[in-house]
Order: C-alpha cells, then structure tokens, then sequence
C-alpha cells in the first residue's frame, strides 16, 4: 500500500505538473488544457484512493500489532504462572524427599542407639 501510494502521489505531481504547463503555454480554455486537467483530477483521484488504502492498512496494522501484543502478554503470563506451578511441585517434591531421608535417618539413629544400649547391657565376662 505505502508503494501504490507514493506511486500514485508522483503521478499526481507530475500531472499537476503537466496541466500548469499546458495552462500556462496555451492557456486554461484550450483542448490540451482541459485533457491534462482530467488527467490531473484522475491522478488526484487515484492518490485519494491509494492514501486512503494506505491509511486503512496502517490501522489495520496497529490493530494487529496491538493485539498481537496483547496476545503476546497473555501467553507471557501464562507461561510464568505454569513455570511457577511447575517450581513450586519441583520444591514440594523435593522437601518430601528430604523429610522423608530425615525420618530414615532418625530411625536409623533410633535402631543404632537401642543396639549401643543392648551392647552395653552385656557382660562379656
């Protein structure tokens, strides 16, 4: 669009060109006159279309960035909230385990100690 467009507006000046000249060699009620002023209303024309164009597709685009941004944001937060859900089971898992060494360890501990006490309880003489 901002092609056809910058196209358009060099055929429109060019036109504009074209129809002051003609005017001011022959004069504005002369034959050529009048074709180079409907060739420069056309032009005129076909620029008002192709900015136009350019103007809606420019909109089109913010829109489009906008909510692709939006969208973007959208998953952002979803990806950190599943990352969060997946470290906080990551961490609860691993305390579990964790407490779960630390209970063996105790009972561990626990069976050792009544072993020291039951050796110490027997006389070898």
């Amino acid at each position: 669009s901002k092609k056809v467009y910058e196209i358009r507006c060099r055929e429109e000046i060019q036109a504009n060109h074209l129809f002051h000249q003609e005017v001011a060699r022959t004069g504005r009620e002369t034959s050529g006159a009048e074709r180079a002023h409907g060739k420069h209303e056309k032009a005129r024309m076909g620029m008002e279309q192709a900015e136009e164009a350019y103007r809606s597709a420019a909109v089109s685009l913010e829109e489009t960035r906008a909510s692709w941004q939006k969208e973007t944001e959208n998953c952002a937060e979803t990806f950190q909230e599943l990352e969060s859900s997946r470290l906080t089971a990551l961490r609860d898992s691993a305390w579990k385990v964790t407490n779960i060494g630390s209970a063996c360890c105790v009972a561990d501990d626990e069976v050792y100690e009544d072993t020291r006490k039951c050796l110490e309880s027997c006389d070898l003489d």
